[in-house]
């Protein structure tokens, strides 16, 4: 096993769990790369440098 890879084990609520498994179905891809693909976006999105501007009409 490569030493860049760690194996985790993370616990889930249901729904979540289901809807990784049908989207990963729908995907044809393993579970864990799904998850891998949610965790990456969610690391984009968490860091973005985001800022909101009302418009004032």
């Amino acid at each position: 096993m490569s030493k860049d890879i760690v194996c985790t084990q993370i616990r889930l609520p249901a729904g979540i769990h289901e809807y990784i498994q049908q989207e990963a179905d729908k995907m044809g891809i393993a579970q864990n790369a799904f998850l891998i693909i949610l965790l990456e976006q969610g690391k984009k999105l968490w860091e973005a440098d985001v800022t909101h501007l009302l418009e004032v009409k």
